[in-house]
């Protein structure tokens, strides 16, 4: 059982905190979440990567380090994610370059 200290209560379990304030917070944030879709702090720390690198121009070896992670690869290939809209700016952005030269 894991128990995460905090300000709002010193003493809290996991299951409740992810059932009570991190499911609800991430509804209210229109997360879409499957019914039973498992959700939780390593969703969080996959979000954050992902976010930092592609919408906050974070340096990923500065997300590393955040993360804690001992190698760089753990950071890129399995924490951050390249997202929809991002991937579809590079497509825009590389058929724009084929065209001016033309």
């Amino acid at each position: 059982m894991m128990i995460i200290g905090c300000d709002f209560h010193p003493s809290i379990r996991a299951s409740t905190f992810l059932h009570d304030h991190l499911r609800p917070a991430a509804t209210g944030a229109e997360v879409v979440l499957a019914k039973g879709q498992r959700f939780g702090l390593p969703n969080l720390r996959h979000s954050l990567s992902t976010w930092l690198v592609n919408k906050g121009k974070i340096d990923p070896k500065t997300v590393q380090g955040m993360l804690r992670h001992s190698d760089i690869r753990t950071t890129l290939h399995l924490y951050t994610h390249l997202d929809k809209r991002g991937k579809n700016e590079i497509v825009d952005l590389r058929i724009g370059t084929l065209r001016a030269l033309k």
